[in-house]
């Protein structure tokens, strides 16, 4: 992929993903794919039923997103990892988006703690 269309893929899901860390806009539930899976901290599985409602609820914790970085391995998904720092914990990320109908909608996510 060309730096340009590289740098811009990484800008378009970076932006969407921090909607969703930052759970400031009220409609998020278009982002989530219906065959949306998360494996969380403590290894349970949550589909996209699980988090739904926890969408609509208090924003979380300020977080900062860095050292984001994307791929394609295929056309239509991108995968995206990055670290989330809060002034709780250090976790490192790793979002799946899948292009559907002309919008990216996230598809996976998983999320370890770094040790203090």
């Amino acid at each position: 992929m060309p730096g340009d269309e590289h740098a811009a893929l990484l800008q378009e899901i970076l932006s969407l993903e921090r909607r969703l860390v930052e759970r400031q806009d009220p409609d998020l539930v278009h982002l989530i794919d219906p065959d949306f899976r998360e494996i969380g901290r403590s290894g349970r599985i949550w589909r996209r039923d699980d988090v739904v409602p926890d969408l609509a609820g208090t924003p979380l914790e300020a977080v900062t997103l860095q050292d984001a970085e994307i791929s394609e391995p295929i056309p239509g998904l991108a995968l995206l990892t990055y670290l989330a720092i809060t002034n709780s914990r250090r976790t490192r990320r790793a979002s799946l988006w899948r292009r559907d109908e002309g919008a990216w909608r996230l598809l996976y996510h998983q999320g370890t703690d770094l040790l203090p």
